[in-house]
């Protein structure tokens, strides 16, 4: 990832690599997003600092200059190989609400950070989805421990996206995970997130792919976690320092994936 500070801020740019043509206001639903068996090809670009929160209705953004740096495959991947445990937490003897769609590798846990003090080996973290004509949700989270997979679902489901998404759209949303690591080791995490959504901006945005017609989307997501760990003497929580995201998207119709994406963490 290619991240640039500047005042205690972070801000990451991803682009799509495909083209489209047609500059009018859209409204975006659950065909634009990606599906189990999709894979897209995103670009990560120096940031720039200014531009990407001015919005508003037929708004042009010009984000041309950005220099494509790095490329990386995101796979929607299919739950007929998930392991079976992950299956009667996230597959078809799960309960309806957390039967998901897809499957992605994830970051939001620092599974490196896990390794250096685990009596075990984890080896990758997968978040899992649930897309349907209303609404896109996180349904919770799998970690593949020594070669098995631990599923940990939602105790509150998370909603990413409410569809159709259009113009002064405003969303809110809480997810809650609890993550044991029980038997494996004596330790715990318990992610907390407030989302709003808001669309707060329609026209075209150029990059060095071309000009699109795009809905701007900004996810203001506050997330407070804790962590319960015995390691070093007795078993206690600790809470997390607070952190304050925003996220700033650019979606096309049929793209799968924001056009654009800019990402500010605090």
């Amino acid at each position: 990832m290619i991240y640039l500070s500047k005042f205690n801020f972070f801000s990451r740019i991803l682009l799509v690599l495909t083209p489209f043509y047609s500059f009018v206001q859209i409204t975006l639903d659950s065909t634009d997003f990606a599906s189990s068996g999709d894979t897209v090809r995103i670009s990560e670009a120096s940031p720039v600092l200014t531009g990407y929160d001015a919005t508003g209705a037929n708004y042009s953004w010009d984000f041309s200059s950005l220099i494509p740096e790095t490329q990386e495959l995101k796979s929607y991947l299919s739950m007929s190989t998930v392991p079976i445990l992950v299956n009667f937490s996230f597959g078809a003897f799960a309960s309806s609400e957390y039967q998901a769609s897809y499957h992605t590798e994830s970051t939001d846990i620092p599974v490196d950070a896990l390794n250096n003090f685990l009596p075990v080996n984890v080896e990758a973290l997968y978040a899992y989805s649930k897309i349907s004509d209303s609404s896109i949700n996180s349904l919770g989270y799998s970690l593949m421990v020594d070669g098995q997979g631990v599923p940990f679902s939602s105790d509150t489901i998370e909603t990413k996206y409410s569809l159709p998404l259009q113009f002064n759209q405003i969303d809110s949303s809480v997810g809650y995970t609890n993550v044991d690591l029980n038997p494996f080791a004596d330790l715990k995490f318990i992610q907390h997130r407030n989302r709003t959504t808001e669309v707060d901006g329609w026209g075209t945005i150029t990059t060095p792919y071309g000009t699109f017609s795009a809905l701007r989307i900004k996810h203001e997501i506050i997330e407070i976690d804790s962590l319960y760990q015995t390691f070093s003497g007795t078993g206690s929580w600790t809470a997390l320092p607070e952190l304050y995201i925003v996220e700033y998207e650019w979606w096309s119709k049929g793209e799968k994936y924001p056009i654009l994406k800019v990402v500010v963490n605090e």
